[in-house]
């Protein structure tokens, strides 16, 4: 796992990279629905952006989690400049424990760190013990089924992909990132195949799981040249997911 505290700013920076707008938010967005009156648990929320985002569509309450003290003073720092009555706290969501009975919980970026079975499985456990019963997860997640033979083709996107030429359980993908600003930075996943993640999700008690996406938004596909984003969807190197407790 990349160390968040030493990368906080460029990975907030990498925010502003095209497919972070068009496909992750939006599909995310897409598969959240409508959050007015809602409670919200953003896990791995980073610097916040989702957690504030959720705020301002009308949710009654969001926190934040998130294993990077650095990432949570920059959410913090935002909250006090602009509040929207966003409460954050620090702590690795394998071991959470229960803070409450949300409507939602999201995961963006967060069971793509589990380089065991058994660490998903604890991020199931902590994502199904904090949602009421009917409540859904929502995530946006690395694509396990991506091949590694189309890792080279996202630079134009900002980023480009490697891993060990034979994935096994574990290895690792790291994601090379290039923001606008010139800096380059890495974040490391790990691979888990489908099943693992589908098993995962049964053994924590859900009564559902699905893959979604991704999806592109209408001004992701107008903002763009034609054919812009045609290596990106013939093998999406990320993906939504669905679940329900």
């Amino acid at each position: 796992m990349a160390d968040y505290d030493h990368i906080a700013e460029d990975y907030k920076a990498s925010k502003a990279l095209p497919f972070r707008t068009h496909v992750e938010a939006h599909t995310l967005f897409a598969l959240l629905g409508d959050v007015r009156g809602l409670r919200v648990l953003d896990l791995a929320c980073g610097e916040g952006i989702y957690t504030r985002q959720v705020m301002r569509l009308g949710a009654a309450e969001a926190t934040g989690v998130d294993l990077s003290p650095a990432m949570i003073g920059l959410a913090e720092r935002e909250e006090a400049l602009h509040p929207l009555g966003c409460t954050y706290r620090t702590h690795d969501a394998r071991t959470l424990g229960t803070i409450g009975a949300f409507d939602v919980v999201l995961g963006v970026y967060l069971l793509n760190y589990a380089p065991t079975y058994d660490d998903l499985l604890a991020f199931c456990r902590t994502i199904y013990a904090n949602l009421r019963p009917g409540g859904r997860f929502v995530g946006f997640n690395d694509n396990v089924a991506n091949s590694p033979a189309h890792y080279a083709s996202y630079r134009p996107y900002g980023f480009v992909k490697r891993s060990p030429p034979e994935r096994y359980i574990g290895a690792p993908i790291t994601y090379t990132l290039f923001n606008a600003d010139g800096t380059v930075f890495d974040i490391v996943n790990y691979y888990l195949p489908p099943e693992q993640y589908e098993a995962a999700f049964r053994e924590a008690g859900f009564t559902s799981f699905n893959w979604q996406g991704p999806w592109l938004s209408e001004d992701g596909a107008a903002s763009f040249p034609e054919g812009y984003w045609t290596s990106f969807f013939a093998d999406p190197p990320l993906i939504g997911l669905l679940a329900k407790r």
